[in-house]
């Protein structure tokens, strides 16, 4: 099993803290997705802070009819309650389409079978949870915002069309090349945004060529998606992958 060496929250320079602070971040929670990735992932290593990784106001809370049941319960045990949240919840359906044509047709997105999660290394790691949108982290690579990856389990998910499996490639052979994957103690993979099968296990193969050096488990299709359902992932969390599970370990909230 790896874990972290130290399990407390890793120390981090003060430069530029003040920044942040002037914002008021430490009394409200910071929820974002996709491209925003830069700025949770950049108040998380700055501060310190939890942040949150999870649904839109528009694109999921907004959704036609209300939004989804399993969202909103996950991210109220998340931000709401001062407890670990505990597994994620395994959701069995997917929604791929594009709320632009089902808001002008006035009606929700049509569920499907979710893409199922597999565990393309078995195994058990424990570390804290960084995630967020794989192009966008691999924008921080060499910025002073860039956050700590050892001892992470690391979560990052691609994003819509055009955005591709070689582009998806790319952004892993980066985080690879700039040795920020080796001392993971987990990967785990986001669903793809509706991809078919050929192309989801195109990806899966990318994946595990760009971490074959190392051998920390690695686990794909989890909750954590451009399409919905979309779960809360709080960033600085202590979480342990086991095979097919992600589990938060600990309160995101206080």
């Amino acid at each position: 099993m790896r874990t972290l060496d130290d399990r407390r929250r890793p120390q981090r320079s003060t430069a530029g803290r003040d920044r942040f602070r002037d914002h008021r971040l430490q009394s409200e929670g910071v929820l974002w997705l996709s491209d925003t990735t830069t700025l949770l992932q950049a108040i998380h290593e700055r501060t310190g802070l939890v942040t949150f990784y999870g649904p839109a106001l528009l694109l999921e809370f907004g959704e036609m009819g209300g939004p989804d049941r399993e969202v909103v319960e996950h991210f109220q045990r998340v931000t709401g309650r001062a407890s670990p949240p505990g597994a994620l919840p395994r959701i069995q359906w997917q929604s791929v389409e594009d709320r632009a044509a089902t808001d002008t047709e006035g009606r929700p997105r049509a569920r499907r079978e979710g893409e199922p999660r597999i565990p393309l290394r078995p195994g058990r790691g424990l570390g804290r949870l960084l995630a967020g949108c794989l192009p966008t982290a691999r924008a921080l690579i060499g910025t002073r915002w860039q956050p700590e990856y050892r001892g992470r389990i690391l979560v990052v998910e691609v994003p819509e069309d055009p955005y591709d499996v070689e582009q998806a490639d790319a952004d892993l052979t980066h985080l690879r090349n700039a040795d920020l994957l080796a001392e993971l103690a987990a990967l785990v993979i986001g669903r793809s945004p509706g991809w078919d099968v050929n192309r989801v296990t195109q990806l899966h193969a990318c994946v595990l060529d760009a971490v074959r050096s190392y051998d920390f488990p690695v686990l794909a299709g989890v909750e954590c998606t451009h399409s919905a359902p979309l779960l809360t992932l709080p960033i600085g969390v202590l979480a342990t992958v086991a095979d097919e599970e992600l589990v938060l370990e600990e309160a995101a909230v206080t």
